[in-house]
């Protein structure tokens, strides 16, 4: 595990409690995402266990929970694993946790073949390789055939890298290290090493599954919001994937 890595995210996490930042609903296209999976192959929740990467406050994984999935996760903040623990007692879904590791997802400390699903926001693309090919044969190792992979990753038509693009790294195109200068740890612009994902890519990590469909959604944020940002329009465009092993 990357001390850093987990430096950059306790202080994330801290910085989101100390500004009362944290998420407060889960993200909306894992949702729906989730639920078309559901609904097309008549799938019941309390017959799964699905598998959360980096999942922070655990907002999503208690939107997972009460409805009946089972429910791990794995996240390289301690500090995230504390929140999470909070957040899972006040909704009351500790019945459907397993288990909340602490560890990086390029080296899961799961079998083969564990999961029925696998679902991230925002985390693949905070490494750099080799670890980012690593984590997504990782996600293939631990699900089961036929499970089902969801994800929401940033896209290159973001504000953020067409404006950083030019400090991309020349041995790893798509990837630039965010740092703003200041000490807040809660945008994109300062949250270090980020990935920014081409199709083409996409395409090629996840070559191994029997099929794949990815989708773009891009939106602009209101002008208030770009502005907390540094930007004075900020689009977000973002990857949903959809994949089954």
């Amino acid at each position: 595990m990357s001390a850093t890595a987990k430096k950059v995210w306790n202080e994330s996490f801290e910085d989101q409690v100390a500004q009362n930042a944290q998420h407060s609903v889960p993200v909306e296209a894992l949702v729906r995402t989730v639920s078309y999976y559901l609904r097309n192959h008549k799938k019941n929740p309390e017959d799964l266990h699905f598998l959360e990467l980096g999942f922070g406050n655990a907002i999503n994984m208690c939107w997972f929970a009460n409805r009946g999935f089972r429910m791990s996760g794995i996240d390289v903040s301690n500090v995230a694993i504390d929140l999470a623990k909070t957040m899972i007692a006040e909704r009351g879904v500790e019945q459907n946790v397993d288990q909340l590791v602490e560890g990086t997802i390029a080296d899961m400390p799961f079998e083969d073949n564990t999961f029925d699903g696998v679902v991230e926001t925002y985390v693949l693309q905070h490494l750099a390789n080799p670890d980012r090919a690593n984590a997504f044969k990782e996600i293939h190792r631990v699900l089961k055939p036929g499970g089902v992979f969801i994800a929401y990753l940033s896209g290159r038509d973001c504000s953020v890298y067409q404006k950083r693009k030019a400090e991309e790294l020349s041995e790893d195109p798509g990837t630039i290290n965010l740092e703003s200068g200041n000490n807040s740890r809660i945008y994109l612009d300062n949250l270090g090493t980020t990935h920014f994902y081409s199709r083409e890519e996409l395409e090629s990590l996840l070559a191994p599954f029997s099929m794949v469909d990815l989708a773009v959604q891009a939106y602009d944020v209101p002008k208030e919001e770009a502005e907390q940002r540094g930007y004075d329009k900020y689009t977000q465009s973002m990857w949903i994937v959809y994949a089954r092993k």
